[in-house]
C-alpha cells in the first residue's frame, strides 16, 4: 500500500478496488478475490479522490496537488490521459472530489477554494471539460455523488459561508444549480452518498458528530443521525439497506436506512485518520482507508455482520458445580445481535438472549455448547465452543481429635477432599491463635486463647474451584480450686488453685474473703479468719490476652473447740484427730465424685487434685484446726459440706 490512503473507488467490472494514496502519488488496486495489492499505478502530487466509470472501465483520480485529473484504463492499469488546464480545459484548482454520471458519461470534478465556477464536467468519450457550473454557494467542495434516479449531482460544502454546511444540487441535464440545502455545521460536511431503494442521500457532517438525510423528492433534510463521533467518509450497501460510516475515532457506524439509526458499531482498533468508504457488491465488502501513519491501511469488511462469530468458554476444564461462562465475539458492537444457545441438559447452561452465558454443570462429562446469531439486517452465523471437560464434584471434609478442650491442651485436625482435577492445595482457617496453617491436609497445634471458634479446611483443585468443610471448635479457660470448707476462727487456712495455662502470667483475685484474710494475686492464698461466718469466696483468673473464669467456693467459719469437748465419746485430742480423719475421707470422697462427674478428658487433672487433696489430708492430721477440705470446678458444688 502507499502513503496516506485517502479515496476509494469500486471497480464493478473486473472486482477491483483502486486506492488514492495522497502521500506517495499512486494509486494502489487490490484485487477483491485475494483482499491483495495487484497493482501500482503512479498519477500526479497528493491524489486525494477517485471514481469509477463504468461505461469505460475507467478510473478517474483527482490529484489536488498538480491540479489535475488522471484517466486510467483498468484493462492495462495505465494513465491513458491527464486532464489539466492546458490538457482539457479544467479550471478547478485543487481537486479533490469526483462522480461518474453514467446518465450522461460524464464525470464531475469538485476542487477546493477554487472560484465560484468550482464544479467541472468532464466528457468521458473526449475527456475534456464541457461544462463549468456557477451558482454554487460552496466555498470548499469536497464529496460529490450521482443521483441515477433524478439526474442530479449533490454536492457536499465543508466551509459554507453561511452559518451552516450547504450541499448544492445540480440539474446534469442543464449543468446548473436547482437548490442549496442548509446541513450541519459551517466547515462540517465532508462526504456523500446516494440511497438508490429510497431515493435519499446521506451527508457526513464531521465537526457536528451527525448524518443528515435530505430527501431528493423534496431536497430537505429528512432526517438528522447523531453519531456522537466525527463521521468523515460513508457509502451505501443496496444488497442489505445500510449506510457504512467512517468515523474519526477509529471505528465504523452502520445506518440502518429503514429506521435511520445506527444499529452497529465496527471497531477498527485505532484511532484513524480517515479517508474514504466504498461498497465492493461483488464480494459484499466495504473498504474502509485509515491513515494513522505515512503506512496506512485499508480494511475489508463484510457487510453480513454475522461473519466471523466465535464462542470461547471462560475455562475449558471445570468441576461439577463450577460456573464456565462462555462469551460471543462478534464483528459488530455485541449488542446488535440477538443470540441463541444450545447445549446438553447435564452442561447446566442458563437461559441467555445476550452476548455470554453461564453454564453450571451437573454432572461429568464432556460438553459442547453452540451459539446461532442474527445481526440487524437477518443475516445469521453460527459457532461452537468447542469441547469442555467436566469433572466430578469436588468435595472435603475435616476431623478434630478433640473439639471441646481446655486451653493448654493440644488438639490435631485432619481434612480430606476428593473429586475435582488433582493435584489438590489446603488451606485451614478461622484457626485459634498458636494454630497456623501449614499449607497441609493436617495439623497439630497448642491454642493459646480460648473461645469457641468455626475452622474450615479449604481444599482448591487444578480447576481452580475451592470447598471448603467447617467444623466448631470450643477452647475453654478454666481452673479448680484445693480448698477446705470449714475453717476455725484464729488456725491458718490454705486455698489453692490449679488453673489452665493461659497466655503469658496469670493474675489471681479473690473476693468476699473473711475477715483477717486479703486479697492477694498468687495462686494459693493462705490467711487465718477472725470472724465466725458463712463466706462466698469469688475467686477470678486472668491471663494476658483476656481469657477469664471464676467460681466461687463456700467457706464456712466457726469457733475453736475447747480441749475438754467430747467428741463420739472421744475426749480432747484424740476426738479432734479422728474429726480430722473423718474429715480427710470427705475430701476424698469429693474428689472422687468431682473425676466422676468430669469426661475422660480431665483425668489427669483430677489425679493431681486427689494428690493434692491427700497431701491436705496429712497436714490436717498434723493440724487439727482444720475441720474439712473442699476441691471445686466449674459448675460444681461441695458434695462434703453437708456433713459439717
Amino acid at each position: 500500500m502507499g502513503l496516506y490512503p485517502f479515496s476509494l473507488a469500486y471497480d464493478s467490472g473486473k472486482g477491483e478496488v483502486f486506492v488514492a494514496n495522497s502521500g506517495s502519488a499512486n494509486i494502489s488496486v487490490i484485487n477483491d478475490s485475494s483482499d491483495r495489492v495487484s497493482a501500482s499505478v503512479s498519477v500526479g502530487a497528493a491524489p486525494m479522490a477517485a471514481a469509477y466509470d463504468s461505461g469505460k472501465g475507467e478510473v478517474f483520480v483527482a490529484n489536488a496537488g498538480s491540479d489535475n485529473v488522471s484517466v486510467i484504463s483498468d484493462s492495462s492499469d495505465r494513465v491513458l490521459k491527464d486532464i489539466g488546464e492546458a490538457t482539457g480545459g479544467l479550471v478547478t484548482y485543487n481537486p479533490d472530489g469526483l462522480a461518474y454520471d453514467s446518465g450522461k458519461g460524464e464525470v464531475f470534478v469538485t476542487g477546493a477554494w477554487s472560484g465560484p465556477n468550482n464544479v467541472n464536467v468532464i466528457n468521458d468519450s473526449t475527456n475534456r471539460v464541457v461544462a463549468n457550473v456557477s451558482g454554487i454557494a460552496i466555498v470548499n467542495p469536497n464529496g460529490v455523488v450521482y443521483d441515477s434516479g433524478k439526474g442530479e449531482v449533490f454536492v457536499a460544502d465543508n466551509a459554507g459561508e453561511t452559518g451552516s454546511g450547504n450541499v448544492s444540487v445540480i440539474n446534469d441535464s442543464t449543468n446548473s444549480v436547482v437548490a442549496n440545502i442548509g446541513v450541519g455545521l459551517r466547515a462540517g460536511p465532508v462526504a456523500v452518498a446516494y440511497d438508490s431503494a429510497k431515493s435519499e442521500v446521506f451527508v457526513a457532517d464531521s465537526e457536528s458528530g451527525n448524518v443528515s438525510v435530505i430527501s431528493d423528492a423534496t431536497n430537505t433534510v429528512v432526517a438528522t443521525i447523531s453519531l456522537g463521533q466525527h463521521p468523515y467518509g460513508l457509502d451505501y450497501d443496496g444488497a442489505i439497506g445500510a449506510i457504512f460510516v467512517d468515523n474519526v475515532n477509529g471505528d465504523v457506524s452502520v445506518i440502518d436506512e429503514r429506521t435511520n439509526t445506527v444499529v452497529a458499531t465496527i471497531p477498527l482498533g485505532i484511532e484513524a485518520n480517515p479517508g474514504g468508504v466504498v461498497y465492493d457488491g461483488g464480494k459484499r465488502e466495504v473498504f474502509v482507508t485509515s491513515a494513522p501513519s505515512s503506512n496506512g491501511t485499508v480494511y475489508a469488511i463484510p457487510t453480513n455482520l454475522s461473519s466471523g462469530v466465535t464462542l470461547t468458554a471462560s475455562r475449558v476444564s471445570v468441576d461439577a458445580g463450577q460456573s464456565d461462562q462462555l462469551n460471543t465475539t462478534t464483528m459488530a458492537s455485541p449488542f446488535a445481535y440477538s443470540y441463541s444457545y444450545g447445549s446438553p441438559a447435564a452442561a447446566g447452561c442458563a437461559a441467555s438472549t445476550g452476548p455470554s452465558v453461564t453454564c453450571t454443570p451437573t454432572a461429568e462429562g464432556n460438553y459442547t455448547i453452540t451459539v446461532s446469531i442474527t445481526d440487524p439486517f437477518g443475516s445469521r452465523g453460527s459457532a461452537s465452543s468447542g469441547m469442555v471437560r467436566v469433572y466430578s464434584f469436588l468435595s472435603a471434609n475435616v476431623t478434630v481429635s478433640n473439639a471441646t478442650l481446655w486451653l493448654g491442651d493440644s488438639v490435631l485436625m485432619y481434612g480430606n477432599a476428593s473429586g475435582g482435577l488433582g493435584p489438590y492445595a489446603y488451606n485451614f482457617t478461622g484457626l485459634p491463635p498458636g494454630c497456623v496453617s501449614q499449607g497441609t491436609n493436617r495439623i497439630g497445634c497448642l491454642p493459646t486463647e480460648s473461645g469457641n471458634y468455626t475452622i474450615r479446611f479449604v481444599v482448591s483443585d487444578a480447576n481452580n474451584w475451592s470447598v471448603s468443610a467447617p467444623r466448631a471448635l470450643s477452647v475453654t479457660f478454666d481452673f479448680i480450686v484445693l480448698a477446705p470448707s470449714n475453717a476455725t476462727v484464729g488456725s491458718p487456712v490454705t486455698l489453692r488453685v490449679d488453673s489452665a495455662s493461659g497466655y503469658g502470667m496469670l493474675s489471681y483475685s479473690y473476693a468476699n474473703l473473711p475477715p483477717g484474710c486479703a486479697n492477694q494475686d498468687v495462686s494459693t492464698l493462705t490467711c487465718t479468719p477472725t470472724t465466725v461466718g458463712v463466706f462466698p469466696i469469688l475467686i477470678s483468673v486472668h491471663d494476658q490476652v483476656g481469657d477469664h473464669s471464676s467460681h466461687t467456693i463456700v467457706l464456712h467459719v466457726v469457733q475453736a473447740p475447747t480441749r475438754s469437748s467430747v467428741f463420739l465419746g472421744l475426749p480432747g485430742a484424740e476426738g479432734y484427730y479422728l474429726l480430722a480423719l473423718l474429715a480427710g475421707v470427705a475430701c476424698v470422697a469429693v474428689v472422687a465424685l468431682s473425676a466422676y462427674s468430669r469426661s475422660k478428658r480431665f483425668t489427669e487433672r483430677i489425679g493431681k487434685l486427689e494428690t493434692r487433696a491427700n497431701a491436705r489430708f496429712r497436714e490436717a492430721v498434723e493440724e487439727p484446726g482444720i475441720s474439712g477440705i473442699q476441691s471445686l470446678s466449674e459448675g460444681e458444688t461441695d458434695p462434703a459440706s453437708d456433713l459439717f
